[in-house]
């Protein structure tokens, strides 16, 4: 957070194990779906269940971070770091499933 303050950068990409959040946990539940884009306000109606395990604790812990850090960034993005070529294709402006988050 305070690195965006500083750097106000153009994009900040956080990545995990999956494309991105779901209104579920896509691990468990083969119907949930790829969100591709959320706000603080639609986070707050989104099931308290998005809780996809990874290191920072759970996605949902990361998109609050992300939500922190997008006001002094234009776009947060999550995005599989997983999928070989993601990243790249990601910065590349290729269009990849991911879930883009904004203030």
């Amino acid at each position: 957070e305070a690195l965006a303050k500083i750097f106000k950068p153009d994009r900040i990409v956080f990545v995990s194990d999956v494309d991105g959040l779901y209104t579920a946990d896509p691990k468990k539940d083969e119907n949930a779906k790829l969100i591709p884009e959320v706000d603080g306000k639609m986070l707050d109606k989104l099931d308290s269940e998005l809780t996809v395990a990874d290191v920072t604790g759970g996605i949902r812990g990361k998109v609050d971070e992300m939500l922190k850090i997008c006001g002094d960034s234009g776009e947060c993005i999550l995005v599989n770091g997983t999928v070989p070529g993601r990243l790249l294709s990601l910065l590349r402006g290729e269009d990849v499933p991911c879930t883009k988050v904004r203030p």
